[in-house]
């Protein structure tokens, strides 16, 4: 047995030996990888250091930049409310003057009216006043009886009683209506 276990012990310290080398490599790889991973690790710290760097300049423009875009909302709410007022200004000032227009126009308006209805009656009245006197110098005969026939007709004896009755009813009619017209005139 002595061979067999020498055999078991040499191929004990050979797998002991194989296990250190591959327990070696494992260690050595291990190193590596993690080597790389704080390479990486550091590399991505000066990263985010750089990229830190170049981003608080941006932040602190960023909240210089809202700061003024808040100013400038507050100042636009002041013109708001400032630009509403004074339309609420003009609206008010325009319907004191519409309503001043209305006053005026209501103070006014009979006056003018009276006026001129005045005006249109001394018009008419010198019209009608000139138009009596330029008749009354036409007229020599009475306003009474103008017939536009003769009464006195020369009657021949052979014209009818009845024709002459039709021309003095003619006659009469005529002056009616004569007088309505100068009636009418007078108005």
């Amino acid at each position: 047995m002595d061979t067999t276990t020498s055999i078991f012990l040499n191929i004990s310290i050979i797998i002991q030996i194989i296990v250190f080398i591959a327990l070696i490599y494992l260690v050595v790889s291990m190193i590596k990888i993690i080597k790389g991973l704080t390479d990486k690790v550091d590399s991505l710290q000066t990263d985010f250091d750089n990229f830190k760097t170049k981003v608080d300049p941006a932040i602190d423009e960023s909240l210089i930049l809202l700061k003024k875009v808040n100013k400038v909302a507050d100042k636009i709410d002041n013109n708001i409310e400032t630009f509403k007022s004074a339309v609420d200004k003009v609206k008010n000032t325009s319907s004191e003057i519409m309503d001043f227009a209305l006053t005026v126009k209501r103070k006014v308006e009979p006056s003018v009216m009276n006026y001129v209805t005045a005006f249109n009656a001394f018009s008419k009245g010198t019209q009608v006043f000139f138009n009596k006197l330029k008749s009354d110098k036409e007229r020599i005969e009475p306003a009474e009886e103008n017939y536009l026939f003769d009464e006195h007709l020369e009657t021949n004896n052979d014209t009818p009683v009845d024709f002459e009755n039709e021309f003095k009813d003619i006659n009469k009619e005529l002056n009616e209506v004569r007088k309505k017209l100068e009636e009418m005139k007078k108005v």
